[in-house]
């Protein structure tokens, strides 16, 4: 159960990581390019927040 656990955080610390690498890039890109390709990214970034929170619920149930 400790193993567990200690997993767990370890994947939120990683999942959290890698969203502040992608959040920097999604930044850039937006920066660089038009509207349309932020737009197309902040769907992109908010699926993948949904898709993260989803699978944290399934491992603690």
């Amino acid at each position: 159960m400790r193993r567990l656990m200690s997993n767990n955080l370890i994947l939120s610390l990683f999942s959290l990581k890698m969203f502040e690498i992608f959040g920097c890039i999604w930044r850039y890109i937006a920066f660089v390019s038009n509207q349309n390709t932020f737009l197309l990214l902040t769907i992109l970034k908010n699926d993948f927040i949904t898709k993260n929170f989803n699978y944290k619920i399934s491992i603690k149930t």
